[in-house]
């Protein structure tokens, strides 16, 4: 799995749902919102099981549950058995798959 690259930025803007704020200092965030994942050596098809029906889940036209228009995941990647680093990702969602 590789994460996205962390960079500072000096009097830069945060865009969220709610609007555009400035900040005034230094902020830090992801250089991209995107993770790369590449599984290997399983005994089913992963990305034609789980992954593609939840793609065509969060594409949709409409919302699939009362509280949220589609699935989301919290993805943890833990390095803590080489160094004391983990990383969360929330609210994560499929956007392409390699077929095989």
């Amino acid at each position: 799995m590789s994460v996205p690259h962390i960079t500072a930025e000096d009097n830069s803007t945060i865009v969220n749902s709610v609007g555009s704020f400035p900040v005034n200092g230094t902020i830090v965030r992801p250089d991209n919102n995107q993770l790369q994942m590449e599984i290997i050596n399983t005994k089913i098809a992963l990305h034609e099981r789980i992954f593609y029906p939840w793609m065509r889940e969060v594409t949709l036209p409409f919302w699939s549950y009362d509280t949220q228009p589609y699935t989301t995941a919290t993805i943890t990647v833990d390095y803590s058995e080489h160094n004391n680093v983990k990383y969360v990702f929330s609210g994560c969602r499929p956007v392409k798959i390699n077929t095989i």
